[in-house]
C-alpha cells in the first residue's frame, strides 16, 4: 500500500524559494534581503496564495515556486 496516497491533505498550498536554481530555506531568504531584491515581494506571494485559496476545490494541492523569474504555480 502506498502510504503517501493514504494521507491526503485537502487544500494544501506550499511555497518553495529558489536561488540560482537551488531550493533555499526561509531563514536564508530572510537574512539575505539584498540578494533577493528582484524577487516577488511577500505581499505579492500572499496575494497569490489568497487568490488560489479562493478558487481551489477540496483536495487540491498547489506548490508556489518563488525565484528571480517570479512565482510559478504548480497544481499537483
Amino acid at each position: 500500500m502506498d502510504i503517501k496516497k493514504s494521507f491526503i491533505i485537502p487544500n494544501s498550498i506550499t511555497t518553495e524559494t529558489y536561488y540560482q536554481g537551488r531550493k533555499i530555506d526561509t531563514e536564508y531568504f530572510n537574512n539575505n534581503e539584498e540578494l533577493f531584491k528582484n524577487y516577488p515581494s511577500k505581499e505579492e506571494v500572499h496575494n497569490q496564495i489568497d487568490k488560489i485559496k479562493s478558487e481551489m476545490e477540496d483536495g487540491e494541492t498547489y506548490i508556489l515556486k518563488i525565484s528571480e523569474k517570479g512565482i510559478e504555480i504548480i497544481k499537483k
